[in-house]
């Protein structure tokens, strides 16, 4: 027997010629091509969050900034210190052919002193000898040699010594000096980590720290 069935309704339309599109959805990860965990250098309370997450920042960019009080007011003393140093340097350095001046030309009338001491002392030996003078005299120039001997001999100490003290102070002036500097240039290191900044140009992913907390090196 013959099925009769029900038409089939149908749509018709018009053929267009183009280019065929499509979309399709898949899974995946995405993974970045650069990350860091950045971690603060040194010990301090957090004084300002200068970005949030998901904020671009660029490389240099100031993220958080801890509290540089104390580092600052370092500075500035380590900063005097070093005014002070130089300034003893420099006053010593000065001062150093004006003293050694002093003791040389002490010497010079100390030696000047022996010789006029020492034809004194000839001259009166001839006139002992000759009966022209007394023991006395004699041994009067003789104890004049003697002191002006002693006082030559004190004079070359102090030229000496002040050689001495003048080459010593002036190195370790130049040592404090040298020491003020690198004071210096540690604390400005270590104010410098106080501000965390962006190490290359991206997107902040976390943050985990707020105004007020304390964060150790």
């Amino acid at each position: 027997p013959v099925i009769l069935r029900e038409p089939t309704a149908v749509r018709v339309v018009d053929a267009l010629s183009g280019a065929l599109s499509t979309r399709r959805s898949v899974n995946g990860t995405l993974e970045a091509v650069i990350d860091s965990q950045i971690a603060a250098q040194t010990a301090g309370q957090v004084t300002n969050v200068l970005r949030r997450e998901g904020e671009n920042v660029k490389k240099g960019d100031l993220i958080v900034q801890l509290d540089d009080t104390g580092l600052r007011q370092s500075l500035r003393d380590a900063q005097l210190q070093l005014q002070s140093a130089q300034i003893n340097l420099s006053t010593s350095q000065s001062r150093k052919p004006e003293t050694l001046g002093s003791s040389q030309s002490s010497l010079t009338s100390a030696e000047l002193a022996v010789q006029r001491a020492q034809r004194s002392m000839d001259s009166t030996s001839v006139l002992f000898k000759a009966g022209g003078v007394s023991q006395i005299d004699l041994d009067t120039a003789a104890a004049n040699l003697a002191q002006t001997r002693a006082t030559l001999t004190q004079a070359q100490g102090s030229v000496s010594q002040a050689q001495r003290s003048d080459t010593e102070n002036i190195a370790l002036l130049k040592v404090a000096v040298s020491q003020a500097q690198n004071r210096i240039a540690q604390t400005e290191r270590s104010l410098s980590q106080t501000s965390i900044r962006a190490p290359f140009s991206g997107q902040i992913a976390e943050l985990s720290t707020e105004v007020g907390e304390f964060v150790g090196a």
